[in-house]
């Protein structure tokens, strides 16, 4: 049996069976959800502010979706991908072929964004080994990044707190920007003299979020910057793989975010809201070149996961894209993405440790700083722990986005909502947002005195 200490303690376990937590402290028990909302076992209600993890785009509660499940699980929960094709696997990438930008056509799905990332890695060395070029094997990611948690995509995340205690086990991939402090990317003109300065012979690909999640707060890369990178990707033969894992599938008010710079990466890597939050889906999208090289020279690929192209899975994904489609969760997300901005923009001039707002669409960050110096709080002061304990105080989940922005330091929360969020649930959660920074704002202002 397991026993929990008080509010704010880590549980103590005792002899029996039980779940190993994966949160500090001790949190409620989820009961059920309702649009934008979630209620816990004892009838708190809160706002889901940041959709978990950017994962529920389509919120809480869907009727379609649960139906859709309901009806793949009886027809056939799951067939391994070496014994059969499905119609469900076919179907999605169908429609993401159909969805995403440029000669983006051909797919192949997984569990997570972590595995996702990995076969994009696996499917770069591949297409390179099998043109005879095998010692193309290097991957240049940014120095304020994040790919996941698997060894692979965790050697190209460039955030130190996510690589800490396994160095050992991680290759030491070159990064870019990595003399720079802070999660604003430099100018297109400092890239390109970036870029130009590297030896791209053993590349076989660069790794980039096209606009960052928790790792730098949103960081929206500035005008020209995907530009330059797709020339230099182009002009050196090095492919270009976009991580969309938290900013795709509508979240940034495109379907897509490299749709707002008019550029096609070679592979798209992608995942949580693909399923709206309501299967482990995500998955990679290769431009036909790509697939080329991969299928007519070696037939197949040979890797992938147990639940790799999984029929109940794929089947949320096609649900998640049609329910999209009926409510028009894309053009809503470009839309109440504006007016959150708006309401962002104001609280960073009206309270004044917050220092910082970036995002797009409905991906959207606040950093917080020392209002007296203009420099990151230090780690000890919990700001960003103090600020979603605030907001939780007032029924407003929001999501971490700080601890390494400025190499060890830095304090930033992200602001996600499902992109199904109305016009007055963007206006409930910026007051529940108001009044949790005003409580912390007069702790920090206490802290100084």
């Amino acid at each position: 049996m397991t026993t929990t200490a008080a509010s704010g303690q880590l549980p103590v376990v005792s002899a029996g069976g039980g779940l190993i937590p994966c949160a500090d402290g001790t949190l409620p028990l989820v009961a059920y959800g309702e649009g934008v909302y979630l209620v816990d076992s004892v009838g708190n209600r809160y706002l889901d502010g940041s959709s978990g993890a950017a994962a529920a785009n389509l919120g809480h509660g869907n009727a379609a979706m649960a139906e859709a499940l309901a009806a793949q699980a009886l027809a056939v929960g799951f067939a391994h991908r070496t014994h059969f094709r499905s119609q469900p696997a076919e179907d999605l990438a169908r429609e993401i072929g159909d969805l995403a930008p440029g000669d983006l056509n051909r797919s192949i799905f997984t569990s997570s964004g972590s595995e996702a990332n990995e076969i994009a890695l696996r499917m770069a060395m591949e297409f390179w080994r099998l043109q005879g070029a095998a010692h193309r094997d290097g991957f240049l990611s940014r120095a304020t990044s994040y790919h996941g948690s698997t060894l692979g995509a965790l050697s190209l995340t460039g955030q130190v707190a996510r690589r800490a205690g396994v160095e050992g086990l991680l290759h030491d991939f070159p990064r870019l920007h990595a003399g720079r402090r802070g999660p604003t990317l430099p100018s297109a003109q400092e890239l390109s003299a970036e870029l130009e300065s590297l030896d791209p012979t053993r590349l076989a690909g660069v790794v980039t979020e096209t606009v960052g999640g928790a790792s730098s707060g949103a960081a929206v890369p500035p005008p020209g910057y995907h530009q330059v990178l797709r020339d230099w990707c182009d002009r050196h033969d090095v492919l270009w793989i976009a991580d969309e894992v938290m900013c795709g599938f509508g979240r940034t008010g495109r379907w897509f975010a490299v749709e707002h710079d008019g550029v096609v990466p070679d592979l798209l890597v992608f995942g949580k809201g693909v399923s709206g939050g309501y299967a482990p889906l995500a998955g990679v999208v290769v431009r036909d070149r790509v697939a080329r090289v991969l299928v007519e020279r070696a037939g197949h690929v040979t890797f992938g996961h147990t639940y790799t192209n999984a029929p109940i899975t794929c089947a949320a994904g096609v649900a998640t894209i049609r329910e999209m489609r009926r409510l028009g969760a894309v053009e809503n997300a470009a839309v109440q993405g504006a007016t959150l901005g708006v309401g962002l923009d104001r609280l960073v001039g009206e309270v004044d440790f917050v220092s910082a707002h970036r995002g797009r669409g409905l991906l959207r960050a606040l950093e917080f700083g020392d209002p007296a110096s203009g420099r990151p709080f230090p780690p000890a002061s919990r700001v960003t722990a103090r600020v979603l304990a605030a907001a939780r105080a007032e029924g407003l989940l929001c999501y971490p986005a700080g601890k390494t922005l400025y190499g060890d330091s830095g304090d930033a929360v992200l602001i996600a909502p499902p992109l199904i969020i109305a016009a007055d649930e963007v206006a409930d959660l910026l007051a529940r947002l108001r009044r949790a920074l005003i409580v912390v704002g007069k702790e920090v202002l206490a802290d100084r005195e």
